[in-house]
């Protein structure tokens, strides 16, 4: 059966396929989605429109694609995400697989107009050192609230003690950092690409275009070789981050400038002119029905960062130039909200329950499998490239997931398949990295 490729259609099936997407988080199995959605999704895709112009991959296909409507868009994203990470093939340990399979699952960015892939941080060059200052201030602050006597929490899955790692903690609050979201969830994308904005437009595109929504994407593997940049993942505090499946990008060190839209020149380009992009019209209110889909948390804030970014960033500038401690001993008398960590009264010995501990695997075990789930023949499995990134990155907050089924008992029971694939994982990438040394 042939599907329509009209607007109607198009939406009926997108909404279906989105609904019904989901990574049986918290039980054993695999990605789930409505049966024949797939097909229906792939039929829609074929509206699709090749950008004048467009830039070319390596293998001469085109980079820069327009859609009709949103509907489309998604109905076409779904469509290759689900290609990519679920193969007919049995799993296998040889090269071919994790060459031409694993670690090709793609992250995505939206925005609601197609400007350059830029840190907040260097939208204004000559205010580096005062967005630096800022930081500095912020993770002192951090500082603290983690002290050893804290709560369990901080002992399992690490403290964020470097400054970038608080950059990770600020960036979702409104201070400028050099880090670039991305997120694993391609739904998480589209909500951000179809939101209203009031910026002005990139130059460089046409009049209609440059008002487009758009993703872009790249493959997890693509972005850890090509990109100069590091891959950041989120510390355990930043929940909402996980909420949302996010990585971070660190540009790192601004550039003396930024370039328009169409010079890829530039170093620090590489990695949005290896995207491939999605352009499609921004409207409403019919795409507004995107936010009726979201989770009731997806951007719920913690009040605690909320409120210290905000001292922060009322900081004037002369501020910044006084003793950090007197400074912070300051803002801390007037700080109402208690970190998110600090649940039991501050006299009391710190406490957690079973549940309680199982609470705080939940958020890991839903970032990795959103970030890592991948079906070969149907059978739910690990990418393994993915999981060796995430314990070279993260290690210790892994190791903590593997042994909260063990600490907490029956409690947590529905943590232990995660840990098991995440062991294999493991062991089917040394498998793979051992025969590449020793050949």
């Amino acid at each position: 059966m042939k599907y329509s490729t009209d607007v109607k259609t198009a939406r009926e099936v997108a909404l279906e396929f989105w609904r019904s997407l989901n990574f049986s988080v918290g039980m054993p199995g695999g990605i789930q989605y409505t049966p024949g959605i797939f097909a229906a999704a792939e039929d829609i895709a074929a509206a699709q429109k090749v950008m004048p112009n467009s830039r070319l991959g390596p293998g001469g296909h085109p980079l820069d694609i327009v859609f009709p409507s949103i509907w489309h868009a998604i109905c076409s994203l779904l469509s290759l995400y689900i290609r990519v990470i679920a193969s007919r093939s049995p799993f296998s340990s040889e090269d071919e697989n994790f060459d031409q399979f694993f670690g090709q699952r793609w992250i995505f960015r939206g925005q609601s107009r197609p400007w350059n892939i830029v840190p907040s941080a260097w939208r204004n060059p000559s205010d580096q050192t005062t967005f630096q200052k800022r930081l500095d201030i912020f993770h002192r602050y951090l500082m603290e609230f983690m002290t050893e006597e804290d709560d369990i929490e901080l002992d399992l899955f690490g403290r964020p003690k470097s400054v970038r790692d608080a950059a990770v903690l600020a960036q979702h609050y409104g201070l400028p950092t050099s880090l670039v979201d991305f997120t694993f969830d391609p739904r998480v994308a589209f909500f951000f690409a179809s939101n209203h904005c009031g910026s002005d437009a990139p130059r460089g595109l046409s009049n209609d275009i440059a008002d487009y929504g758009v993703i872009d994407c790249i493959s997890f593997y693509k972005m850890c070789v090509l990109s100069s940049s590091s891959v950041v993942f989120p510390p355990i505090q930043a929940q909402r981050l996980y909420r949302q499946a996010g990585l971070l990008i660190d540009f790192e060190v601004v550039p003396p400038t930024i370039p328009e839209m169409k010079n890829l020149d530039e170093p620090w380009k590489c990695l949005q002119d290896n995207c491939l992009r999605f352009f499609f019209p921004r409207t409403y209110p019919e795409s507004s029905v995107l936010n009726d889909l979201r989770t009731p948390d997806f951007m719920r804030p913690e009040p605690f960062f909320s409120e210290v970014v905000q001292q922060v960033r009322a900081l004037k500038d002369e501020d910044l130039g006084t003793d950090p401690k007197e400074l912070i001993r300051t803002l801390r008398s007037g700080l109402k909200n208690r970190p998110p960590w600090r649940t039991k009264e501050l006299d009391r010995i710190f406490i957690v329950t079973d549940e309680e501990l199982a609470a705080i695997g939940s958020y890991m075990e839903y970032y990795v499998r959103v970030a890592s789930l991948i079906e070969m023949d149907r059978v739910p499995r690990l990418d393994p490239f993915v999981i060796w990134k995430l314990m070279a990155l993260d290690r210790r907050g892994l190791n903590a997931l593997l042994n909260i089924p063990r600490m907490a008992g029956q409690a947590t029971g529905r943590l232990k398949w995660i840990g098991e694939k995440i062991r294999e994982s493991e062991k089917n990438f040394k498998e793979y990295f051992d025969r590449h040394k020793n050949p």
